[in-house]
């Protein structure tokens, strides 16, 4: 069955602030073509590495954010190289880069010089602080881009300044945004026959996940008041959230007043059928107003929830709470995730052979399914200039004498 875009090539000029930007691209059935300087991308010397062995093609990160795309070695700074990428450009469809703004117009690469090749190309621009603004030609990394960003002043713990996710995010965020934007761009390209030049600022893109906090500042002047780490306030308290078990953690919440303050006899009378003495068996939760709860009342409490939690495991928790109509959720492990049944009978997870390497690794799959255009895989990562014969020898024409003397001049 055909893919979605599988007609459509892409020339992936990017470095880790677009890497998935184009495997989005490619997952959806577009030809990617990854384009590398000679001697291959600096994000191969990224660890931890398979099998702890450092090599350029063995990078992790490599392997995971550049899934389905073919591979070519091209130096832009040199004559031949840009004239090489011209041909190239007018074979493509879109043009995915993350140089600092103005590079590639430096080079006679930009979007006026693309468009003159081809009409509708889509030039989509990845860069920390977009292509314009008095910081445009600024760096960031992850941590800088968290914090500029405003979304990091939202996470961490009340009493302590704030923290960043474990694992960089940001670039992942201006990719997914990036392949957003060039789905667009080629939804209007349909219609009207004329390209774009999409301009992505990472910043930006974080900002967007800063909209509920936003609010609360703007209607009520209040600021980092969800940065509570595994718990959350509710009036003058701190409530938990994630709770200990016998194996790892799950995730609860206590109600109080109404009709939801059912739910906490629900994990009262299952303690109590436990065994578990819990002295809160006649406690009339729904008639219990949340802002009167002091917080050594709430901690006692707590004392007696932890108990019940800990008595069980993870998924004695679940299915528990599945029968008796409650809310409580795992934390899953990656070892979780891997071996979660859901995930299993949705076949997200999908094994891709490494011939180089002789056995097949495991990768996240498809996260969207759409009848009649399968996700699919065109393969591993590709090795540094895998397809160079593939595409300079069959789609431009060269022969293999000129390929050589390309080589030997540092052009490919």
């Amino acid at each position: 069955m055909p893919s979605l875009l599988a007609p459509y090539r892409v020339l992936d000029l990017t470095d880790l602030k677009g890497h998935l930007c184009g495997k989005v691209l490619a997952e959806m059935g577009a030809d990617v073509v990854k384009i590398e300087p000679p001697g291959g991308d600096s994000a191969r010397d990224l660890g931890p590495f398979i099998d702890d062995i450092p090599d350029r093609n063995r990078s992790l990160y490599w392997c995971a954010y550049n899934l389905s795309k073919r591979g070519i070695t091209l130096n832009l700074e040199t004559a031949d190289g840009r004239d090489l990428f011209r041909r190239l450009v007018a074979k493509a469809d879109f043009v995915l880069e993350s140089f600092k703004p103005g590079y590639l117009d430096r080079l006679g690469l930009g979007y006026d010089s693309l468009r003159k090749i081809k009409k509708d190309i889509v030039l989509t621009s990845i860069t920390p602080f977009g292509q314009t603004g008095p910081y445009k030609n600024y760096e960031a990394s992850d941590l800088i881009l968290m914090g500029m960003g405003g979304f990091m002043s939202e996470n961490g713990y009340h009493d302590s300044p704030p923290i960043r996710m474990s694992q960089d995010q940001a670039y992942n965020h201006g990719g997914i945004y990036g392949a957003a934007a060039s789905l667009a761009a080629h939804y209007d390209r349909v219609k009207s026959g004329e390209g774009q030049h999409i301009d992505v600022c990472i910043q930006e893109a974080l900002a967007l996940m800063f909209d509920p906090p936003m609010q609360e500042w703007i209607m009520n002047k209040k600021e980092g008041t969800n940065r509570v780490g595994a718990k959350m306030i509710r009036g003058k308290i701190l409530m938990r959230l994630v709770w200990p078990c016998k194996d790892g953690f799950v995730t609860w919440r206590l109600f109080t007043g109404g009709a939801v303050g059912r739910r906490t006899h629900l994990i009262i009378d299952w303690a109590e059928e436990d065994g578990q003495h819990t002295g809160l068996k006649g406690t009339k939760w729904e008639d219990i107003d949340m802002l009167d709860i002091t917080q050594p009342q709430l901690d006692k409490w707590d004392e007696v929830f932890s108990e019940f939690f800990m008595r069980h495991t993870k998924e004695q928790l679940v299915e528990g709470s599945l029968k008796r109509h409650m809310m409580i959720y795992p934390v899953n492990t990656i070892k979780d995730a891997l071996a979660h049944r859901h995930l299993k009978a949705r076949e997200f997870w999908v094994d891709v052979e490494h011939p180089e390497l002789g056995r097949a690794l495991r990768y996240p799959g498809p996260y969207w399914k759409v009848h009649g255009a399968p996700w699919g895989t065109r393969g591993r990562a590709p090795l540094v200039g895998e397809h160079n014969d593939e595409i300079y020898l069959k789609d431009l024409g060269l022969t293999k004498d000129e390929l050589i003397s390309l080589a030997e001049a540092g052009v490919i």
